[in-house]
């Protein structure tokens, strides 16, 4: 079977990256907060700035390690070795968690839409009754 295709290789490579992604987010979240907590009279901007660069930083983690490293896995000595099954695990924890959130983000975007329309339409509504007569709103 190709390395393309093997679920194996692609749940180990990806759970690796995962555990590595989340002690560097988690490494980068404290360093903002820190940051945010000496600077406590920074205007919005500011604080923007800070999180966002953060966040950037965040998503850019599992491609950093790739680009940078030079060695190969066979090379790599891990601190912490664990069972070949736990990959299909964290795998697959990360699958669920992921498919949970795209769920109820999209739910989410469902329902402002229908609060954005119900929302547009009262205003609608009280605009006839103030004006007597039907308004004309920009679409």
């Amino acid at each position: 079977m190709t390395a393309l295709l093997d679920f194996h290789s692609v749940a180990q490579f990806s759970s690796l990256r995962i555990v590595d992604s989340l002690v560097g987010g988690t490494i980068i979240s404290g360093f903002a907060a820190a940051l945010l907590r000496v600077a406590r009279r920074s205007n919005a901007g500011t604080r923007f700035a800070i999180w966002f660069a953060a966040l950037v930083a965040i998503a850019t983690l599992p491609f950093a390690g790739a680009l940078s490293s030079h060695s190969t896995l066979s090379t790599i000595h891990p601190a912490v070795t664990v069972p070949d099954s736990w990959a299909y695990y964290v795998f697959g924890a990360w699958a669920i968690v992921a498919t949970f959130f795209l769920i109820v983000s999209g739910a989410r975007s469902g329902m402002c839409t229908r609060f954005v329309e119900i929302a547009l339409n009262s205003i609608r509504r009280c605009s006839i009754r103030l004006c007597k007569k039907p308004c004309a709103v920009p679409s």
